[in-house]
């Protein structure tokens, strides 16, 4: 049961827009949280304060409390109903570009260090983005992953490195359809390949006639999911580290 509710959320990562939503006092409703066993314990990170849910004893959800999306179920606000073709992502509901993905890509990359990448082990990590249905901006960015994966100990200021810099960055363009959703969201799975480190000056000039090659990985805009093949990752020290409280 547990390996079938992941696996289907890997599937509707790829080829749907799905409902991953922000923490909020309400119930949370989407396929994951509905009918799931819930341990929650929330995280502070100077003024904010993130959210850890364990679903099921199996996958784990990491998201700001302040994103008001996550967990939540995705519905239109009219009388619009869902249509084989919009849930196959035909609909053209996020106008999210190549470079908009790279972007978001290669600011997941940089949150994270060589070292964590090494501890990480190829292990894939899911982020989504909660989109503003009004003006296109970024509501909130939440991540998913197993339980036991190294992600756990990564410190949470990446995942609060990663939430800013999307934020800050992004306006999308929604289609008049996605306007009536109550929210809109992009997912992918990523393996951060970690961010260059700098090298000192006096190897930057004796390398100067060598070529530096970087390989970004493939990244496909698949019915408005951006999705990838990169990279490899691995974790140190984190989700346990800052204040963790029990409600």
């Amino acid at each position: 049961m547990i390996m079938g509710k992941i696996n289907r959320y890997l599937a509707l990562c790829l080829f749907l827009v799905i409902s991953l939503v922000g923490y909020t006092q309400e119930e949370q409703d989407d396929i994951f949280y509905k009918n799931s066993d819930v341990k929650r314990q929330y995280i502070e990170y100077g003024e904010s304060i993130f959210v850890c849910d364990t679903l099921d004893n199996a996958i784990i959800c990491i998201y700001n409390s302040k994103d008001k999306y996550w967990g939540k179920e995705q519905q239109f606000t009219d009388d619009t109903k869902w249509t084989e073709a919009t849930l196959l992502g035909k609909g053209n509901l996020v106008k999210s570009t190549s470079g908009q993905a790279r972007h978001m890509m290669n600011i997941v990359d940089n949150a994270f260090t060589e070292e964590m990448v090494v501890q990480l082990n190829k292990t894939m990590l899911i982020i989504s983005v909660q989109i503003n249905s009004s003006d296109g901006t970024v509501e909130g960015v939440g991540f998913m992953f197993n339980k036991g994966d190294e992600y756990e100990a990564i410190p949470i200021g990446v995942y609060k490195q990663i939430e800013d810099e999307i934020k800050n960055n992004f306006v999308f363009e929604l289609t008049p359809l996605a306007q009536k959703l109550n929210f809109n969201q992009l997912s992918w799975l990523q393996c951060p390949k970690g961010r260059a480190e700098a090298l000192p000056e006096e190897e930057i000039e004796e390398d100067d006639n060598e070529t530096t090659n970087t390989n970004i990985g493939t990244i496909n805009i698949n019915k408005e999911v951006p999705t990838t093949n990169r990279g490899t990752v691995t974790t140190i020290g984190g989700v346990r580290r800052g204040t963790t409280t029990n409600p």
